[in-house]
């Protein structure tokens, strides 16, 4: 006999099974999540918060400040015309200007379109966990931006023609008189129904407001001892009442016999031998047998 290594493990003869040599069909493509984004899912009420700051957007370029001429101003206007320099005739018939060209009116409408974005935003994100919710996020910026526009009802800013005219505000404020035009009150009722459906979307989709309970109910069904569940804690798991004690078998009891009379034998006594007892046969004598000496100690 003839002794040597073992032999290896053959080689393959031909390709592996399933083709060629390749690398595999999806080879290069990134793993897929399981979860597709589908935006009709989204409720109306998050397509009509998009809307809201989409329209504020659009009416923030109309007639958000309105200017008109007052005192020797409107005077002037109204008697000589023609002498009114040409940088000023806009004025003797009324002029505007965007929400763009004061600090409030421009901050508020970036706010509502932010709010506005974040309303599409928690839907296409819905699976991604932040330490703040994004709805709730939302609807703090629309509100912010809400109370930006209402301030910008007091702070007009100055005729943009004429502040670069007049130095003296004394002379601007008894020349030109400044308010708001159509345009900020549709971006103010805008900016309230952006932050109303904002808060609604937000507690409808389970968050709740600081320092109110959730919208869903902060205790689970069926947690002992809280409403709504079955276990014998708070009133809820039978209809508002108290659950029944837990009921035990009746202890069965033997009759007594009256006070001073004798208690006879229980029940199946039997007085007498047991049955099958046999009695000694005649002669048996118990103890030792005659002549029997014990043994001394």
């Amino acid at each position: 006999m003839t002794y040597g290594p073992p032999p290896g493990p053959s080689e393959p003869s031909g390709p592996p099974a399933g083709g060629g040599y390749g690398p595999p069909s999806n080879y290069g493509s990134a793993p897929s999540s399981g979860t597709k984004i589908d935006p009709k899912s989204a409720s109306p009420l998050d397509w009509a918060a998009a809307g809201a700051g989409v329209l504020a957007l659009i009416f923030s370029f109309f007639a958000f400040y309105t200017y008109d001429a007052k005192g020797e101003a409107k005077q002037a206007c109204s008697v000589s015309a023609n002498e009114v320099p040409s940088v000023l005739k806009p004025l003797c018939s009324g002029d505007s200007a965007s929400a763009w060209h004061g600090f409030f009116g421009w901050f508020g409408v970036v706010l509502l379109v932010i709010a506005a974005l974040l309303a599409l935003e928690a839907v296409l994100t819905a699976q991604l966990t932040l330490p703040i919710p994004i709805r709730l996020i939302g609807a703090g910026l629309a509100a912010l931006g809400t109370i930006s526009v209402l301030i910008a009802l007091f702070t007009i800013p100055d005729w943009p023609p004429v502040a670069d005219l007049i130095t003296n505000q004394s002379q601007y404020d008894k020349s030109v008189d400044g308010g708001v035009g159509f345009s900020w009150y549709v971006v103010l009722v805008l900016g309230l129904i952006l932050t109303v459906l904002s808060i609604i979307r937000f507690q409808q989709t389970g968050g709740a407001l600081p320092g109110r309970g959730s919208a869903t109910g902060a205790t689970t069904p069926g947690q002992p001892g809280q409403p709504g569940s079955t276990g014998y804690g708070t009133p809820g798991g039978y209809g508002g009442q108290q659950p029944p004690p837990p009921q035990t078998p009746p202890q069965q009891t033997q009759p007594q016999q009256p006070y001073g009379q004798p208690q006879g034998p229980p029940p199946g006594y039997q007085q007498g031998p047991p049955p099958g007892y046999q009695q000694p046969p005649p002669g048996y004598q118990q103890g030792p047998p005659p002549g029997y000496t014990p043994p001394s100690q």
